[in-house]
C-alpha cells in the first residue's frame, strides 16, 4: 500500500490544495518541500554524527532514509571532479504525470535533493541541472566528489514508506497551519480519504513522531 507512488500522490494532492490559494499558496508549497527535505537531511546527519562519520558525500549516500520499492532507472558517472546522477524514470515523475501535475513536479523536484543536502551539511555543494518533468532526464551533480569508501548503513537508517508518507503529510500540513490556511489541510485530507480510504489517512496523520529527531 505504502510506496513511492503513495508518497508522490500525497504531494500532488497537497499541491492542488495549495495552488487553489494562488501564487501565495504555491510559494508556501515550495517552502513546505524545503522544510520537509531539510528535516530528512538533518536526521541523516544526526545518525551519521552519532556513528562517528564525517558529513561528506560518502556518508550522505550511505545514510539515505528510503529504499526503492518501485522501479527507477538511474545512471552514475564521473565528470572531472564531479559525481553525476542521471535519472531517466522514477515513480514521482510517473505519478505527477498521471495526475496531470507537471507544475507540481517542477516545484517539488527542484527543491527536494537540494534541501536534503542542505539539511545534511550546507557546506556540501549540490547542483540540479535538469528534472524529468521538462527534460529527458534528471541530472544531479555532487560537486568535487569521487566515491572513495563504502559506508554501511546503520539498521535504523532506512524508514518504511508509511513513515515517509506520515512525514510529508506532517510537513505540508504544518506549513499550511503556520500560514493560517487550515482549509488546505482539510481539503487535502478529504482528497486523501477519497483516494486511499480513512484507515490509510488515519495512519498518515501521525502526531506521535517527532520528525526533527532520530
Amino acid at each position: 500500500m505504502y510506496n513511492e507512488k503513495t508518497h508522490a500522490s500525497i504531494i500532488g494532492l497537497f499541491y492542488r490544495s495549495f495552488r487553489e490559494e494562488g501564487e501565495k499558496g504555491i510559494r508556501l508549497f515550495v517552502k513546505a518541500a524545503q522544510f520537509y527535505a531539510e528535516q530528512r537531511g538533518r536526521r541523516m546527519s544526526l545518525r551519521a554524527l552519532r556513528d562517528g562519520h564525517k558529513l561528506d558525500f560518502d556518508t550522505y549516500l550511505a545514510y539515505g532514509e528510503w529504499s526503492a520499492v518501485c522501479p527507477i532507472t538511474v545512471e552514475y558517472g564521473q565528470e572531472g571532479n564531479d559525481f553525476i546522477e542521471r535519472v531517466y524514470s522514477c515513480p514521482w515523475a510517473e505519478t505527477f504525470a498521471e495526475m496531470d501535475l507537471k507544475d507540481c513536479g517542477l516545484a517539488y523536484c527542484r527543491e527536494i535533493d537540494k534541501g536534503l543536502v542542505r539539511g545534511f551539511n550546507p557546506e556540501l555543494v549540490f547542483e540540479l541541472k535538469s528534472v524529468l518533468h521538462d527534460s529527458a532526464c534528471c541530472v544531479q551533480v555532487l560537486k568535487n566528489y569521487r566515491p572513495l569508501k563504502k559506508i554501511s548503513s546503520p539498521p535504523d537508517a532506512k524508514k518504511d514508506w508509511q513513515f515517509h508518507c506520515a512525514h510529508i503529510f506532517s510537513a505540508m500540513s504544518g506549513i499550511a497551519h503556520s500560514a493560517g490556511m487550515i482549509g488546505i489541510v482539510q481539503k487535502t485530507e478529504k482528497l486523501l480519504a477519497e483516494k486511499f480510504g480513512q484507515e490509510v489517512l488515519r495512519r498518515i496523520i501521525n502526531t506521535e513522531i517527532n520528525f526533527n529527531l532520530i
